[in-house]
């Protein structure tokens, strides 16, 4: 193979390669944008887990009050009126295996 085609084809391969890593990062991106923070996730995670607002305060050693307006804020961006939906919807994605209840 001529070194200019050789040259042009590695060129082609890690424009290819540079687009798939792009693509990849852009999907991982997609999946945690519920507009969720990372400590909202965490909660969700342990609501999931069958962690009740005092287990949870104290695992993550905020009050209760705070735990309460986390579910407030996860239940208002995820469209949903229930904890027993937050969790379904934690679990679905993973989260509440992060924690058990009885851990």
């Amino acid at each position: 193979m001529p070194e200019s085609h050789r040259a042009a084809l590695e060129r082609a391969l890690r424009i290819r390669e540079q687009a798939t890593v792009a693509e990849s990062e852009h999907a991982s991106r997609r999946l945690v944008s519920d507009g969720l923070t990372a400590r909202e996730r965490e909660v969700a995670g342990l609501l999931a887990a069958g962690r009740s607002n005092r287990d949870i305060a104290q695992m993550l050693v905020i009050t209760e009050g705070t735990v309460e307006v986390h579910v407030k804020y996860i239940l208002s961006k995820l469209g949903f009126k229930s904890r027993a939906q937050v969790a379904a919807w934690a679990n679905e994605r993973g989260l509440g295996s992060v924690a058990s209840p009885n851990g």
